[in-house]
């Protein structure tokens, strides 16, 4: 959602709140380790865009933000009951350039460090991971202006690095993992509406995930056994969100985000983020 915040072409600070909900569905079964399970997430992100002066041709836009959040995660269990936690802190950035026949390009790039606790309920704490994640991708399209109307077809695609650190649990087992970085791709259309002080808007995409399964490797030192992390799955995203301008300076925003897996094994979930920007 980072994104929406800074297609606008005005430079702006802003600062939002945000909660989301997981459910991910697992491809395996109780017997192969496969266990469904969901998260939540709450957190903040402040940051500003800045714009260059509207040229006759073509304009680039810079957007650079800072969230801090917490995220839980319990798993579908029926033989026990254990959760993880993680604490989160995300540096993200975004380059965009359009021109004024509607051409658009967009280059993420983000950084997000995870410190987790993993805990069951009869032995307290066992494990504390840490991870990080890099991010970066393009997207472009191109928008046709009807009076109030706007509509841009886009397309994309995304890469991510993720590293988890090996560690050690409790009971002196060494967990590593072995990931996998396909990029994924995304096609959608996005829709924009603006009537004085209200702008509405809305996008749809359908996203891929073509790569392999994430393996956790366990080992006591003299053997080891391979197990599947899972993977995301291809979904179908849907996005809305509304703004109302109370002063020349001052906006109020708020954007909803669906998303629903499309195979057996994927995520469904839905993020809420509502807070206000400062137009200078």
């Amino acid at each position: 959602m980072f994104s929406d915040s800074v297609r606008d072409p005005r430079s702006a600070f802003f600062v939002y709140g945000y909660h989301s909900n997981e459910r991910y569905h697992s491809a395996g079964n109780f017997t192969n380790y496969g266990y469904d399970s969901t998260a939540k997430s709450n957190g903040w992100m402040m940051g500003s865009r800045w714009s260059s002066p509207e040229a006759r041709e073509q304009q680039l836009t810079f957007g650079l933000a800072v969230s801090k959040g917490s995220l839980s995660v319990k798993p579908s269990a029926a033989d026990g009951d254990s959760r993880s936690s993680a604490d989160t802190l995300s540096i993200n950035t975004l380059l965009r350039w359009q021109n004024d026949n509607g051409w658009q390009l967009e280059i993420p790039l983000a950084y997000t460090r995870f410190r987790s606790h993993v805990s069951t309920g009869l032995r307290g704490e066992v494990a504390t991971p840490v991870a990080s994640s890099w991010l970066t991708g393009i997207e472009a399209g191109k928008g046709w202006q009807y009076g109030h109307h706007r509509l841009t077809p886009q397309l994309g695609m995304h890469w991510q690095q993720l590293r988890i650190r090996s560690f050690t649990d409790e009971d002196n087992a060494r967990v590593s993992y072995e990931m996998q970085h396909t990029p994924d791709f995304r096609v959608g259309v996005n829709y924009r509406m603006t009537l004085g002080r209200v702008s509405l808007g809305a996008d749809a995409r359908v996203i891929l995930r073509p790569g392999a399964a994430r393996q956790v490797v366990i080992s006591d030192g003299q053997t080891q056994s391979l197990f599947s992390a899972g993977r995301g799955g291809n979904s179908l995203q849907l996005n809305t969100d509304a703004a109302i301008s109370i002063t020349d300076n001052l906006r109020m925003t708020t954007r909803v985000q669906y998303q629903k897996r499309l195979e057996r094994e994927g995520i469904d979930d839905w993020n809420i983020l509502s807070g206000m920007e400062f137009t200078f």
